[in-house]
């Protein structure tokens, strides 16, 4: 991510849109094989540092487009293009944005990028909880299909047995054991969703720092982001999550680099590490071990890793 939201001049060098009479599946096999224009973090703060909300709306107009169609791409990849499934509604609203985005004219002066703030402030209202419940259903569905299909052509996995302990007596539950193709089928969907994720994270980055730019909401990317702190805020929500679920009072030993300053999207760090201290403290909760949990902080000459 190198190039920087600068000038006008790149955005007149973006390739042409496509013609009013493209049908909507050329129109998003054209635009998801465009790649995709990106910006460093750096770039993106030193934009809501000057305020050029022009300029990050040119920019959004142009690649916007492009993003919700690869999105669109991917989820007919993942999960399929029945016409009456939750797959085919997600990627089709998808589809709907970019030609609305597309027949909107880029702005080019005050007024017309307030009509474009107007426009994506909405398409975010729209997007924050239908998308997320509509993918949950449309992988149910796809996941119990695929189980069908494969049980259906004699390929199913068996029934074991787990050993457990009910009050101190052993006891043996049935468990599915998948087979290797519905084991291989659940990877490659999973590989598929977490592409989606990802560009959508990208895309709700993307819309929401313009609209940071032009100051309608809160900075989104903290130039002197402490990582060590991030971590402290995370614990203590889970410390209080843990507490209320498995009635447990957990201590957090927090190591290496936590003084040190990054710039980054604070609170993508803050979820992502709240995710990962739930896992941890489930694990802790059901091996019944001391209710402790470390946190290495490294900062390394290309990544952050804890």
């Amino acid at each position: 991510m190198r190039r920087a939201l600068t000038t006008a001049r790149r955005f007149s060098a973006m390739p042409p849109r496509p013609a009013a009479t493209t049908t909507p599946e050329e129109l998003v096999a054209e635009l998801a094989a465009r790649p995709s224009t990106s910006l460093s973090l750096h770039d993106m703060a030193n934009a809501c540092d000057r305020g050029d909300a022009l300029s990050a709306a040119q920019y959004t107009h142009s690649e916007l487009p492009v993003r919700l169609a690869k999105q669109a791409f991917e989820i007919r990849r993942a999960l399929g293009s029945h016409d009456d499934d939750q797959a085919s509604g997600i990627a089709g609203y998808y589809e709907a944005t970019l030609v609305e985005l597309l027949t909107e004219p880029a702005p080019t002066d005050r007024a017309s990028e307030k009509r474009f703030a107007e426009t994506i402030t909405r398409l975010l209202n729209e997007t924050r909880n239908h998308i997320p419940l509509a993918l949950a259903q449309a992988v149910r569905a796809k996941r119990a299909a695929a189980f069908a299909a494969v049980v259906s052509r004699g390929g199913g996995g068996g029934v074991a047995t787990l050993d457990t302990k009910i009050n101190g007596v052993e006891t043996k539950e049935p468990s599915y054991a998948p087979s290797k193709a519905e084991t291989a089928a659940r990877l490659q969907l999973d590989r598929d969703l977490e592409r989606f994720f990802t560009a959508r994270v990208g895309i709700r980055l993307l819309t929401e720092h313009y609209l940071a730019v032009r100051g309608d909401i809160a900075p989104l990317i903290d130039t002197s982001c402490n990582p060590g702190e991030v971590v402290r805020a995370a614990a203590d929500d889970v410390k209080q999550l843990a507490k209320r679920g498995y009635g447990t009072d957990f201590k957090f030993d927090v190591v290496g680099d936590k003084d040190i300053q990054i710039t980054y999207v604070t609170k993508h760090m803050r979820y992502a590490l709240g995710e990962l201290f739930k896992n941890a403290a489930r694990a802790v909760a059901e091996k019944k071990t001391e209710p402790r949990i470390k946190v290495v902080i490294a900062d390394g000459s290309e990544d952050l890793a804890f």
